[in-house]
């Protein structure tokens, strides 16, 4: 029944949200797409499976606009049809729910959304396989989802700041072939729980300021126990001569015990930490802080020098960051964007503590490209927003490259982040560009896995119908398993991924596509590779 909870929720709220009787603006898309697949897959050393698949998918979208809500909803139904012995025929149903409410001036907003997806659990090699060249183990993805946020800037002193989220993610099957040797199947649920709040002063340019913020979470998981994180901070800030102020700030972070822990995280428990330092204040937008701070864990006392800055040199720039510690060792948050009318730039670098299966629930934002709802993912039919504070619309997604190495599961891990993105959209020519990489450090296991990554995407306009879009991933995976553990051991490998296509729009509601895929996957040891060939044909009609 609790499994249930959240959903029951998303549905209700949905179901009263499209109740109101006011004008709307309401828009029903119908469409029917075919596609036809040629294949050609090598897994490990077990030889080339060759096959025809044909899928057929009607769906429909609905969009829900007035003043104070924005819904959209869409889902569609892929039946495949196989010409392959090793195949069976399938069916599968995918859909996305998303609605939000404003009201106060948009000072205080609703959100509630659900998503279901298939994720392939076929062993070390998920992360390849789709639906199309699966082999029959292919898990049911669902994320839901609701939160409200309030904020109220409207006094002169003072700034404030609520937040309340749920999300439910769950799996009907999945594999974990990374640890074990016999992998297992179950079904797996996560839920999460979050709130955080923030009082401060209305700016840091006052001769006197101040700020207290607080978040709490609770992981609630089927398989294992659940985690409580509870963290706080607070600062002060006082004159001291011309545009520099003395700072005074303190922290504590606090997490429920667990039966395993990593044996990197020691102090994981209870970790507190006080300092104080000079802040400087560049302009009446920006400002930098150095501090000296100490910290009491479980581990003793130690000490270390944090940052905090704020730089907004310009309207079309700004970076904000943080560098700090927290009970896994060195802690950084930076945000960065530079924004021209054709060029965009963003950094983002992020420290998170969830569990897998959430965090394969999260959506990404570092794409630049938005895509309207129920278009297929490339940039030929997405898009830049008009501005750099514009938010995506209910069933707008960014656009993005699947990065491998995500695994369905309930661990909890340490996720250290790091990714910049570049987008570049004039005339006929778009092109996106990724580089990052991807830490994940468990906290009940000693292992951790690396993901360095770069994926380019380009979209030329050939003519007022014809396109012709590239697009180009390639990672570097480093699996540092414990000694003691079964079937573990350093495994390292590399994939990389390029699809070209031309796309054709044949009237206003008819579109086809024709595309080559190649995957080339290579670990030490021939057993873990994969290669696959593609040829797609795709026939998309919208009534």
């Amino acid at each position: 029944m609790a499994s249930n909870s959240v959903g029951a929720v998303v549905l209700k709220l949905s179901a009263i949200s499209l109740a109101f009787p006011v004008v709307a603006d309401v828009k029903i898309t119908p469409s029917l797409s075919t596609s036809t697949y040629a294949y050609q897959v090598e897994v490990g050393d077990a030889g080339t499976d060759e096959g025809l698949a044909q899928a057929v998918t009607p769906g429909i979208i609905l969009a829900y606009s007035t003043p104070w809500l924005k819904s959209s909803f869409s889902i569609d139904q892929m039946a495949l049809f196989y010409k392959d012995a090793q195949r069976e025929n399938s069916t599968y149903i995918n859909y996305r729910l998303n609605n939000t409410a404003s009201f106060l001036h948009n000072r205080l907003a609703f959100q509630v959304g659900s998503t279901q997806s298939y994720r392939s659990t076929g062993g070390q090699f998920s992360n390849y396989v789709d639906e199309v060249t699966n082999s029959g183990n292919m898990a049911k993805v669902i994320n839901n989802s609701a939160g409200m946020s309030y904020r109220n800037d409207t006094v002169e002193w003072l700034n404030t700041s609520v937040k309340l989220n749920a999300s439910e993610s769950r799996s009907d099957q999945v594999s974990e072939p990374i640890f074990d040797e016999d992998p297992f199947n179950q079904d797996l649920n996560v839920q999460r729980v979050t709130g955080a709040v923030e009082l401060k002063s209305a700016d840091r340019n006052r001769k006197f300021f101040w700020g207290f913020d607080a978040n709490a979470s609770k992981t609630g998981r089927k398989q294992s126990e659940d985690l409580y994180n509870r963290r706080g901070y607070g600062v002060i800030g006082v004159p001291f001569f011309w545009r520099v102020s003395m700072i005074g700030q303190g922290s504590y972070e606090s997490n429920s015990r667990l039966t395993n822990v990593n044996s990197l995280f020691g102090g994981y428990r209870n970790y507190h930490s006080i300092g104080g330092g000079l802040e400087w204040k560049i302009t009446d937008r920006s400002w930098w802080n150095v501090t000296f701070n100490k910290v009491n864990d479980q581990e003793g006392r130690r000490e270390y020098i944090g940052t905090q800055f704020s730089i907004q040199p310009s309207r079309r720039t700004k970076l904000t960051g943080t560098l700090d510690r927290r009970f896994f060792g060195r802690s950084a948050e930076v945000s960065g964007s530079y924004n021209l009318q054709h060029l965009t730039m963003q950094v983002t670098v992020s420290d998170s503590v969830n569990s897998l299966l959430s965090l394969n629930g999260d959506n990404a934002e570092y794409g630049l490209f938005l895509c309207p709802p129920g278009q297929a993912p490339g940039l030929s039919n997405c898009y830049q927003p008009p501005t750099a504070q514009y938010r995506p619309q209910p069933g707008e997604s960014y656009y993005n490259i699947l990065l491998p190495g995500q695994e369905l599961s309930e661990q909890i891990v340490v996720r250290r982040n790091l990714n910049y993105t570049l987008g570049y959209g004039f005339s006929r020519l778009k092109l996106q560009l990724q580089v990052g990489q991807r830490r994940d450090i468990y906290l009940e296991r000693n292992a951790e896995v690396e993901d360095q990554y770069i994926n380019a995407s380009s979209n030329w306009q050939l003519s007022q119908r014809n396109s012709l879009s590239l697009s180009s991933s390639y990672s570097r995976i480093d699996y540092q398993l414990d000694e003691s553990l079964p079937g573990t051991g350093r495994r390292e490998g590399t994939q990389a991924t390029n699809t070209l296509a031309f796309n054709r729009k044949i009237n206003p509601d008819l579109s086809g596509a024709l595309s080559v895929r190649r995957v080339d996957v290579n670990f030490e040891g021939k057993s873990l590779d994969y290669k696959e060939n593609r040829i797609h044909f795709d026939l998309d009609f919208k009534f």
